[in-house]
Parts: C-alpha cells; sequence; structure tokens
C-alpha cells in the first residue's frame, strides 16, 4: 500500500514537473485557495463576491507610449483573496492582445496586489508568448461602484517587459 502511494505521488509530481513554467505557477499559486475561509466574513462587511472592470491607460514598451484598454473580471473568494481573468489590448502600431488569470490579493479595503500567467499575442505576426503580470492599484468605492489607478508590469517570454499606468472603472455585484 505504501508503494503504491509513493508511485501516486511521484507520478503527480513528475507530470508536474514536466509542464511548461506558466502551468507550473498556475498549479503553485492555486493550490492554498483550497485551505482558505469562504466569503462569509467578507458578505457582512458587503463586499461584492463579483467585480468587473474596465480598464485604459498609456502602456510602454520598447520605449514607445501607446493608448490601452481592457476588461478584467475578479470572483471574490473571501475578504482578502480574489481570482478572475483580463483581456487587454494595445492599440496604434503595435496591434498586441494579452489575456490570461489573475490571483489578487486585498489588505484592505482599497488597495490590491494582483497578478498572474497570461499569453501576449502580437496580431500582425500571429505570435503567441507566455507572461507573467505584476500589478498594484487603489480602489475608491461609491456603493457598488469602483475606480481607481492600476500600475502594472507584464514579464513577457522573449525578456522584454510592457509596463501599464491607468484608470479602472467597475462595478461589484
Amino acid at each position: 500500500m505504501m508503494t503504491l502511494r509513493r508511485m501516486q505521488s511521484t507520478t503527480f509530481l513528475s507530470r508536474l514537473l514536466r509542464q511548461p513554467a506558466g502551468i507550473r505557477v498556475l498549479i503553485l499559486i492555486s493550490l492554498p485557495l483550497f485551505w482558505l475561509p469562504p466569503l462569509e466574513a467578507a458578505e457582512e462587511r458587503d463586499l461584492h463576491r463579483h467585480h468587473v472592470s474596465a480598464l485604459f491607460g498609456a502602456s510602454l514598451k520598447s520605449s514607445k507610449t501607446q493608448p490601452f484598454g481592457g476588461l478584467e473580471y475578479e470572483y471574490r473568494y473571501n475578504d482578502k483573496i480574489g481570482f478572475g481573468a483580463y483581456y487587454e489590448e494595445i492599440w496604434d502600431n503595435i496591434d498586441l492582445q494579452a489575456f490570461g488569470f489573475l490571483f489578487t490579493y486585498h489588505p484592505d479595503k482599497h488597495w490590491k496586489i494582483f497578478g498572474g500567467p497570461g499569453i501576449e499575442r502580437k496580431l500582425d505576426e500571429d505570435k503567441n508568448k507566455f507572461l507573467l503580470k505584476v500589478a498594484v492599484g487603489y480602489d475608491f468605492h461609491l456603493g457598488g461602484l469602483s475606480h481607481g489607478p492600476l500600475l502594472a508590469v507584464d514579464f513577457v517570454e522573449d525578456y522584454h517587459q510592457v509596463g501599464y499606468l491607468g484608470w479602472g472603472i467597475g462595478y461589484g455585484f
């Protein structure tokens, strides 16, 4: 019996180590979610379980500043932790899309630190590259509405970065 368990755990570990780096990061980050308490405490403080935001601002890539826009969805697991997805586009001469998963930490009612794995896609070349997003934001709340600044950096597979400075307008429900 002990040998079978050891073989099963070794098989899981060896499968995990053979996955691409982005999938390994996603799995390792999401494992603690199984031990977190549910949203009950957050509901008592009028926090919304779902939050959708529209983002806009300026992006900086290769010393060029371009406008960007995007959408973000967050599912609030409890008062400190959320997860979701995002989609962003850089317009003008670059025509770049980025999309992926987000893990969010809320140290208090206003601040949020978030990031996660994603894909960068340059439309004119039809190429996909792995990215890791790291970001921070501050939200002002007006009932179910929120708005506030955000600062983000995408670390892309081919060792370049894309910076974002923008504003988000959202709705919690």
